[in-house]
């Protein structure tokens, strides 16, 4: 029987429709859309973010998001490059969310990359899916999935 106090596990991710594409060379493939950078915003703040260490290194250039607990999974030292708190460093998703299920969160909100979603949707409570109608290339993609 599941721990109903463990909190409900959220991907949250922009992809291409076609093709899945979530970024290309560490950085999101299309430009700026201010609507979906807001309904990240509204989504994640206030709740702890899961990463692993590319995202976390490239996509948030090592800088916390205001308003978030970080969690950062990685093999490598996590650098700050500014700001506090730091983030909280696993060096293995395993040990991450055990953690995060002792944790008194009602939420927390997987932010990738790749690998992490993919590990981490079998257990997702959620997907919080954006899809970008246009064709972008990447080099990283989201899992398929059978909904």
């Amino acid at each position: 029987m599941p721990d109903i106090s463990a909190p409900e596990i959220v991907l949250i991710a922009a992809m291409t429709r076609s093709d899945r594409v979530i970024g290309c060379n560490g950085k999101l493939p299309w430009p700026p859309i201010p609507e979906d950078m807001e309904r990240f915003k509204t989504r994640t703040l206030g709740h702890p973010v899961l990463m692993g260490g590319r995202t976390w290194r490239e996509d948030l250039n090592q800088v916390p998001l205001p308003g978030r607990i970080h969690i950062v999974v990685s093999t490598q030292a996590v650098q700050v490059a500014e700001a506090k708190p730091e983030p909280i460093a696993f060096t293995s998703l395993e040990k991450a969310l055990e953690w995060i299920h002792q944790q008194p969160w009602p939420r927390v909100y997987i932010l990738g990359g790749g690998s992490i979603y993919t590990q981490t949707l079998p257990q997702a409570d959620t997907l919080d899916l954006t899809l970008i109608e246009a064709d972008y290339k990447g080099d990283i993609f989201f899992q398929r999935m059978n909904i």
